[in-house]
């Protein structure tokens, strides 16, 4: 009955360690799958954050160029409407004096004179300049 009780003990005491060997294997298990979650986890932020760069450079890309576009539209309207001005002040000049027509011409070259005193205003006017165009 000794011999059978030593050898439960023998074997109560084997099984133990073997319970305890797979709870340490089961926690390094664990621990390595918490750390590969963590590194999976870090990867996908960072992943996620390039991708939100590449959006928002991207974005800044297109309302830059649309910025560009509008500005270059602008210009591309004044110019025209420069060119129109001297169109007209070219038809203008030859056969009528400039302040005797109304016309665009007309509204830009009234900024460019100065009348001389006020009762004298609207008598004789002192030309600054000729609008050039």
């Amino acid at each position: 009955a000794a011999r059978e009780e030593a050898e439960a003990r023998k074997a109560a005491a084997l099984h133990k360690a073997k319970e305890e060997e797979i709870a340490k294997l089961r926690a390094k298990q664990e621990k390595a799958q918490d750390k590969q979650s963590e590194l999976d986890e870090l990867r996908a932020r960072r992943y996620q954050e390039a991708y939100e760069r590449e959006w928002r450079a991207k974005e800044t890309a297109a309302a830059d160029r649309q910025r560009r576009i509008n500005s270059e539209l602008i210009e591309a309207r004044e110019a025209q409407q420069q060119a129109k001005l001297k169109q007209l002040a070219d038809q203008v000049r030859p056969t009528i004096p400039p302040f005797d027509l109304p016309s665009p011409i007309h509204y830009y070259a009234r900024k460019l004179v100065v009348p001389v005193n006020v009762s004298r205003m609207k008598k004789r006017p002192i030309i600054i300049a000729r609008p050039t165009f």
